[in-house]
Formats: structure tokens, sequence, C-alpha cells
């Protein structure tokens, strides 16, 4: 799964030695999974409790590619887009099914801004961005024909999808690793561990601060600003990097789905919100409609927006 997250680096600050803080000790662990850097803090009682909680954790990190990577060709979306313009309806995960329907509501709620069919686009994108060439009209309108959250269909008695369009496919790479960082969160806090920092490669979200500290800290090097947090997530999207240059215009990989043109306007999106999925979705969808237009949507999922870099 495609990494567009902005680098973050993060600041630790060593507990002060007390009776509280030696019951605890710190651990981290490192791995690369969804096709990029995870990193996971805690904080926990014995090696053993941390050693299981982070197996666990990974486990699930690799359980949750395998439903929604779109370069494994075993993965569940890969095979769901091989009955795309089909008539029968496919039964699906119950992550899957979480996904597909959240994101089809807030593809609602932003107006197709947001649009998990937008892989054929997305494609097309990321190729002219590899080639610094701008794709025509005519390779972008084929692309459009297969888009559309409205062209998927949902029986909720059987959690069973149809993608009505032929070669429709979906694309997660702006929620499934929210998704999964969120839930990491929850299988640490299953083994007991509350004080823990996971990055799952920069959808970020901190849990109870280190002993004897209020917060972590971490440093958003997009916007260069240190950051004091605790149970809450942050995501960020952007241009910044992933670009290709036109006749002088900048045209980002993000895509906006209702035009089918990379976007325009260069910014860094960063969003703080108390789950990372949600953070890490509203991310994707402000950078097609903008911060100010997205202030709406930002208090229906009770977020908020930090500043944002414009190149110059």
């Amino acid at each position: 799964m495609r990494d567009w997250r902005l680098f973050w680096v993060f600041l630790f600050t060593l507990p002060q030695i007390s009776a509280t803080s030696q019951e605890l000790d710190r651990y981290d662990f490192q791995e690369s999974k969804m096709g990029t850097s995870w990193s996971i803090v805690l904080y926990a009682t014995s090696d053993v409790t941390a050693q299981n909680a982070a197996q666990k954790a990974w486990q699930e990190v690799d359980r949750l590619n395998d439903i929604f990577s779109d370069y494994e060709e075993e993965s569940e979306i890969t095979q769901l887009h091989h009955a795309s313009g089909d008539s029968d309806f496919i039964p699906v995960s119950d992550d899957l099914w979480y996904l597909m329907r959240w994101s089809h509501k807030l593809s609602h709620l932003s107006e197709g801004a947001y649009d998990i069919t937008i892989s054929p686009l997305s494609k097309l994108w990321r190729r002219a961005i590899r080639q610094q060439e701008l794709p025509n009209q005519k390779r972008i309108d084929q692309a459009r024909q297969k888009v559309g959250y409205r062209s998927i269909q949902y029986d909720s008695l059987n959690r069973s999808v149809q993608l009505d369009r032929a070669g429709m496919k979906l694309d997660f790479g702006g929620i499934a690793k929210g998704y999964a960082v969120d839930k990491v969160a929850m299988i640490l806090r299953g083994y007991g561990i509350t004080r823990f920092l996971i990055d799952g490669g920069g959808d970020i979200y901190a849990g109870d601060p280190p002993p004897n500290l209020e917060h972590w800290k971490v440093h958003v090097q997009s916007i260069d600003q240190t950051l004091e947090i605790c149970n809450q997530a942050i995501a960020s999207s952007g241009m910044i990097y992933k670009y290709l240059v036109s006749q002088g215009q900048r045209y980002s990989h993000i895509v906006d789905p209702r035009s089918g043109i990379g976007v325009k306007d260069a910014r860094a999106v960063n969003i703080l919100a108390n789950d990372c999925m949600i953070a890490d979705a509203l991310a994707t969808a402000l950078s097609v409609i903008g911060i100010e237009e997205g202030q709406e949507l930002l208090g229906h999922y009770n977020a908020s927006s930090l500043p944002f870099l414009r190149s110059n």
C-alpha cells in the first residue's frame, strides 16, 4: 500500500526516576509494514507483556494488509476487483465492510471529494509523476468512467457488495493505515498497556503519556511545529514531495475524483482527531476540498486542522 504521508520526527523525553516510572519499562519496536516504516513505543510492566503485545500488533497489521493492499495479488480487495462489472454480490470481511460503509458516508458528506473507487485515476497519476509527464485528457476520461462511489451496491443483510462498473478498483491508501493504527492501539490496551505511541508511516496515535510526563511530544516537520498530545491521532497529506510540473503548474499525486485532475494547490494538510482512521481520511479529503471549505466536515467528526504549508 502506497505511502503518501509526510515525514514526522518524534521527540521522546526520558521520564524522571521515581517509584512509578520504575514499575514500567520502555520498549521500542520497528517493522516494515504496508509498504512503509512502522514503530511502536510502549511502557509495560514486563518484557513478556511487551513482546507478546508487539507480536500480536504486527500480526494484526499483516492481516489488514492482506485485506486492503492493492499491490498484493491475493489480497481481499484485489480478489474483489476481479468481480467488478459482474452482477453477483460478493461477501466481504467485517473489516472491509466497515471501511467501505464508513468511506461511503464520507464520500457523501464531502460531495465526492473522498472516493475509495479512485484507484484507476490514482494509478494513472502515479505513473504520470514517475514519468513527469501530464496524462492526456483521453486517458483521464477513460479512468473516470471506472470511478464513482455511487456505483458500489451494498447488501447489508448478507454483508456483500457489488462493483457495478467494469474495471472498478478500490484504493484504501487514504484510510487503511489509520485504521490499522487504531487496531494496534486496541490490541495494546487489551494487554493492559495504555502508555504508547504508534507511528504507521506518518499516521500517528498517542495513548497515555510516558510516566511522569503529561504528553507525548511530536514534531511535525512539514510545519516545523512540536505538538504535545495524548489519546489523540495525527495524520497528514499533501504534495510536498510527490508531484509533477507541467507548464509551470504543479499537480499532486492526490487526485480530485470529481475532475480526475491532480490537486493543484500545494499544501500539507495536517489533521488532529480522536481516531487515526478519521484523521487519515480527513487529511485526504481536505487535500482536495481545502481547509477553509472543509471546516464543516471537520466539525462533523470533531476533528481540527493544523496550519498547512504552501509551496512557493
